[in-house]
């Protein structure tokens, strides 16, 4: 039997109840708050020079005072509804400069700049399903990849733990 049967073979098995609790919290929406979305703003990025719909996020930081209140508004109707404006589908994709020959295209790669709200209300349902996936426990403890403070090192550390073990075991 190779490492990988090996591995797999002691994953926790997956229970299927936990399509019943998502369906379940479906229709609990709870509005964000103003200090959700502030913190969201302030956590902007300033070095987008590209700007999609007229408002840099340099702008809306610098002016979040007078705009959490209409923003924290537009995310709310937003998420209770179920519907992205149309303005928030819009993105413009430049070409950024990677490494080697200027001249050949594959020395680019495509970025896409979208405006400055559509990045507002990502994170508010980033936020909210990272929650809702660790509250409920979607995730399993050796999900590594898109969760806070984890990445490919967590991963191969793990794996590396796993066959140790194995190797102690025989």
């Amino acid at each position: 039997m190779n490492v990988a049967s090996e591995l797999t073979r002691d994953l926790p098995k997956v229970k299927s109840d936990y399509n019943l609790r998502i369906r379940s919290r479906l229709n609990d929406f709870v509005p964000t708050t103003k200090a959700q979305v502030r913190k969201i703003i302030n956590g902007l990025k300033l070095s987008c020079t590209i700007i999609v719909d007229g408002l840099s996020s340099k702008i809306i930081k610098y002016c979040v005072d007078n705009l959490v209140d209409p923003i924290t508004e537009l995310v709310n109707l937003s998420m209770s509804q179920g519907v992205v404006p149309d303005e928030c589908k819009i993105e413009k994709v430049c070409a950024v400069y990677k490494t080697g020959n200027r001249s050949i295209p594959n020395t680019y790669r495509p970025i896409s700049v979208v405006c400055a709200f559509s990045k507002i209300l990502e994170a508010v349902v980033r936020n909210r399903l990272l929650n809702f996936l660790q509250e409920h426990y979607v995730l399993f403890k050796n999900q590594f990849g898109f969760r806070k403070n984890t990445g490919t090192l967590n991963a191969v550390v793990d794996m590396l733990i796993q066959i140790e073990k194995k190797k102690q075991r025989k």
